[in-house]
């Protein structure tokens, strides 16, 4: 079983395949690899917001005081979180996803075309007749 699965792998990402075969399966790998990490970036985020908020409460109190630089240092990390769930890992994904999908058109429309085009429809040539 595994030896077939290997062979499917070798000839899927190999030189039978071709370069478009293995940017697609890149593509797909990236976005496959992007969007748990937006939802674990989205974690850390709604965390450290808490750990902000708790921080602000607690920065008067008596038995527990909050320091300037604890408090700057955790709004700092919640804006590193947002900057990068935002700007890395969501923006990117919508990146990739967005260029396999137009890239998947292209070759769809290509062979729709290829089809539509050959010499063994009459469809064609029927209508580029003129009648006079």
């Amino acid at each position: 079983m595994r030896s077939h699965a290997w062979q499917f792998v070798k000839r899927l990402l190999g030189r039978e395949a071709g370069e478009r075969w293995r940017e697609a399966w890149g593509l797909t790998f990236a976005i496959l690899v992007l969007t748990p990490l937006t939802a674990r970036a989205s974690v850390w985020f709604a965390v450290t917001s808490g750990e902000l908020i708790n921080r602000i409460a607690y920065f008067h109190h008596p038995a527990t005081p909050t320091t300037p630089m604890a408090l700057l240092t955790t709004a700092a990390t919640l804006a590193a979180f947002a900057i990068m769930r935002d700007v890395f890992f969501t923006a990117v994904r919508h990146f990739f996803s967005t260029t396999l999908h137009g890239k998947w058109r292209a070759w769809l429309d290509r062979r729709f075309n290829e089809a539509l085009l050959d010499s063994n429809h009459t469809h064609f040539p029927l209508r580029c007749v003129r009648v006079r």
